[in-house]
Order: structure tokens, then C-alpha cells, then sequence
């Protein structure tokens, strides 16, 4: 008969995510996530154990202020996962399990089918093994007018001093400025938590030899950042920010990343969930996500 017991103790919590996680995606490790959990945040594992034997875990996270439960790791991280070694036959025990005031907002579309979910936000990728592994291969999904205007535009900042230097970690603080100054106390940086979380994140995927950091300087100061990440041949953009007032630098930015996936062995690049309209407008690939809320 399954039982359940609640861990709250980091270490013993580190030791099961460690055992019951299949590190596939970069929000799969515990040092990543881990980023994430601010001081507002406290451990919820819950535990099943049959006949003496761990049978999953559903690494739960206890909101204090909002007095709700999330998904270890905070809303930043993606693919959320229901960490059961036999979901079929543990699933829905876990799931009646879970505490009133759980929301589980970024389940990972492998999860569906399972049991009965609700439908969530899109996350967005591109997969270059269905575009001939290569940038030209994905241009080929536009139109002949648009790949026309989309490479008359690139090099027409090119042509006029923009240059894309790679891996000056530093950049993140400009980062974080154009951000502000591009919007302000909507910036996902105005939240002290975040800015936080992020500067760990930056430290541990450097210490991981996972970092990625794209600048694009112009006029002498640089004027758009990208940070990534590269994690089992898939590049992902965390982060990015740009001056608003130079056109089409968000493109060059991000064709920028495109050729640097390429060239370090990536097939595929995340750009995450977050939908400010462009990524319907680039011919990326999507996914849906899924919600538990209870």
C-alpha cells in the first residue's frame, strides 16, 4: 500500500530529485532549479513509499506568502515533471495526494495522457533536424519577400558597426539595464527575487561550462545581450534585452544565438514559454504545456 511521507530537509530533498530525475532538459538539475527557490519559497516533497520502497516523488514547493504550493524551482524553470517510477499504477495517488492550493502551471507535454490535465501555455523551440540543420534551411520556412527583407535588414546593421562579441559574462548588469529601461516596474528584473535567482543561475551555468552570453556592441556600447545555455545538444535562451530604439536588433540578437547553437553541436534551441508576439511570428515549433491545479 503506498504511503506518503513529507520531506522539508534540502539535503534529503537534493538526494531524491537527484535519484528520481531524468536530467533530459536543462530544468532537470537540481543545481539550476535550485536558483530559483528564494527565501520566500520551502521544500514540500512528497514522498511515496510501497512496501518499504521509494516509489517517486512530487517535488513540491510551499509558497508562504500566497500559502500555495508550486513546483520546486519557482515559475522560471519549464518541463515540469511528475517524478514516479511507475506512473501509470502511482500517478493519481500522488496527484489526491497533493495539498489544497497546488498549482503545477509548466508540466512538460510528455506528461499528457496520464491523467486529466488542463491545457497551458505554449513553449517554443526550434528544431533544426527539420530544417536541414541549418540556418538556411529554417530561412526556406518564410517567404522569398521575407527572407529577402529579414537579410536586408541583418546586414544593414552589420554594415553599420554592429558586431557580436561571445562570452563576456559581464554583460549581464547591461542586461539587466536595458531591460529596466525598456520597461520599467514591468521588468521581470524589478522583482529582487528574480534579479537574484538569475545572477545564481549565470554562476552555476559558468561553473557547469554551460554559459552562453551574446553581446552586440555598436557606436561603442553595447546595446543588446543574450544569455543561453547549452545542456545535451540543445541551446537555451534565458534571457535577452535589447535598446529599443535600434531596429531589428532583437533579430540580429537572435540569429546571433542561432549560429552559435549550430556551430556547438545544438539541433535544437528553446525559447521558452514566454509569448510576447514574435515567436508566433518566426515559424518556430511549438508545444503545449500542461497545468495541475487543485
Amino acid at each position: 500500500m503506498l504511503k506518503f511521507e513529507i520531506v522539508k530537509g534540502r539535503k534529503r530533498c537534493k538526494a531524491l530529485w537527484d535519484r528520481f530525475s531524468p536530467k533530459m532538459a536543462l530544468w532537470d538539475l537540481w543545481e539550476v532549479r535550485e536558483c530559483f527557490q528564494h527565501k520566500g519559497l520551502s521544500y514540500h516533497f512528497i514522498l511515496g513509499i510501497d512496501n518499504g520502497e521509494e516509489a517517486g516523488i512530487m517535488p513540491l514547493a510551499h509558497h508562504k506568502e500566497d500559502n500555495d504550493y508550486i513546483y520546486f524551482g519557482d515559475l522560471f524553470p519549464e518541463q515540469d515533471r511528475f517524478l514516479i517510477a511507475d506512473k501509470k499504477k502511482y500517478l493519481r495517488a500522488f496527484l489526491d495526494g497533493c495539498p489544497k492550493g497546488t498549482n503545477i502551471l509548466y508540466l512538460d507535454n510528455s506528461e499528457k495522457g496520464l491523467c486529466r490535465l488542463r491545457k497551458g501555455g505554449k513553449r517554443y523551440f526550434l528544431d533544426f533536424s527539420k530544417r536541414g540543420s541549418s540556418i538556411d534551411g529554417y530561412l526556406a520556412s518564410f517567404s522569398k519577400k521575407h527572407r529577402k527583407n529579414l537579410r536586408y535588414d541583418l546586414k544593414r546593421l552589420e554594415g553599420s558597426g554592429c558586431r557580436a562579441v561571445f562570452g563576456r559574462k559581464g554583460d549581464f548588469g547591461r542586461l539587466v539595464e536595458l531591460n529596466m529601461k525598456a520597461f520599467g516596474k514591468e521588468s521581470d528584473y524589478a522583482d529582487k527575487n528574480h534579479l537574484e535567482s538569475m545572477k545564481k543561475l549565470l554562476k552555476v551555468l559558468e561553473k557547469g561550462g554551460m554559459l552562453s552570453m551574446i553581446s552586440i556592441d555598436t557606436g561603442g556600447k553595447t546595446e543588446a545581450v543574450g544569455m543561453g545555455a547549452i545542456f545535451r545538444n540543445k541551446y537555451y535562451v534565458l534571457a535577452s534585452s535589447r535598446n529599443t530604439k535600434i531596429s531589428n536588433l532583437g533579430k540580429l540578437l537572435t540569429f546571433k544565438q542561432m549560429e552559435y547553437a549550430l556551430k556547438h553541436g545544438c539541433i535544437k534551441i528553446d525559447f521558452l514559454s514566454y509569448e510576447s508576439g514574435w515567436k508566433e511570428l518566426w515559424n518556430l515549433d511549438s508545444e503545449d504545456m500542461f497545468e495541475f491545479v487543485k
